[in-house]
């Protein structure tokens, strides 16, 4: 990546790195401490690293021995019935927004002992870490989605101060006219499916394609008679994931699915949508990402880590069930 962020030489070095890497949605403060608050920070592999380095930025003179530390769900990732009476009514949706978020992380060497106690009992061990991220928890007397949302905040801040980014985003000034508007359609495709390859190869390298200015990208499915592509648009402002079904063979699987769709839209956390293309046996479901700013580079990190994360789920859940009914549907002809 950063090879091809140099390739401009009509520009010094680092010029040319920083519009390569804006092009390509480096996000500006604002941006990133708004995308922080919400980010899944546990499903990556990089958490420890990021809540040692918040933590290392707390300034105390004796820091603490973090290398035995694991990170620490405040919130536990299974709720007993204590945690679902002291969230409320509205338990199953903060745990399935907030579960994972960096303001209901922490580090602790305690994390048996804590377990799925009720916050009440966990902050009282709180008070006693050497850790100031894990120590700063016991000021709270309750815990839930606004504490998780406000804790989340303040980190967001931190990381915008130790890492750094662009002042002000890139605003992309689009061409007017029918030619150059088409043109600038065409350049912006290239450049976004430039950085969603580019992201996928450091988050989730197995998913690999051809970037092209096109507003669809087609990945191997492994399944017979199933595709899968993603979707750009610029005219609808939304990114999507189509599931197509291309021949008569695949088409009692689409619709065994569109009948009963609570488990495919359980596995992806979407609800898809199913269409069948009209005197043909052919058919797709589709899950989207509506994004009012899809020309702006700096919306796009957001549109990255949805299909990042919805495809390696499709890929590990929906493909094996896909195949399994596929192989049912031979086997019973």
């Amino acid at each position: 990546m950063f090879i091809r962020g140099l390739a401009d030489k009509t520009k010094p070095p680092l010029e040319a790195l920083e519009t390569f890497l804006l092009q390509r949605g480096w996000p500006d403060d604002a941006k990133f401490k708004a995308g922080f608050v919400g980010f899944p920070l546990y499903s990556r592999g990089y958490t420890k690293e990021v809540i040692e380095t918040l933590e290392r930025g707390q300034g105390h003179k004796e820091p603490a021995d973090l290398n035995s530390a694991q990170v620490e769900h405040i919130m536990p990732q299974t709720l007993s019935p204590d945690w679902r009476s002291d969230l409320g009514a509205d338990a199953a949706q903060i745990h399935s927004v907030w579960l994972d978020c960096p303001g209901n992380l922490t580090l602790s060497g305690y994390n048996q002992e804590l377990w799925n106690h009720r916050f009440a009992k966990k902050r009282l061990r709180y008070a006693e870490s050497n850790i100031v991220l894990t120590r700063e928890l016991a000021g709270y007397q309750t815990w839930g989605g606004a504490e998780i949302k406000a804790r989340g905040e303040a980190l967001a801040r931190e990381a915008a101060s130790t890492w750094v980014g662009p002042e002000k985003p890139l605003q992309l000034e689009l061409a007017q006219g029918g030619a150059a508007e088409e043109q600038t359609r065409f350049e912006i495709r290239k450049k976004f499916w430039e950085g969603l390859s580019d992201y996928l190869q450091s988050e989730h390298q197995a998913l690999k394609f051809e970037p092209r200015p096109v507003w669809t990208i087609r990945l191997a499915s492994s399944v017979r008679h199933v595709g899968i592509e993603t979707r750009l648009g610029l005219r609808d402002g939304v990114v999507g994931i189509d599931l197509w079904f291309w021949r008569e063979e695949s088409m009692p699987v689409w619709r065994k699915l569109k009948d009963a769709p609570g488990q495919v839209d359980g596995l992806v956390g979407s609800t898809w949508s199913f269409e069948q293309i009209k005197d043909r046996e052919r058919a797709r479901m589709s899950i989207e990402l509506p994004m009012k700013q899809i020309r702006d580079p700096s919306a796009w990190p957001s549109a990255f880590e949805w299909l990042g994360g919805k495809l390696t789920v499709i890929y590990e859940k929906l493909v094996p069930l896909l195949r399994e009914e596929m192989e049912a549907i031979r086997t019973y002809k």
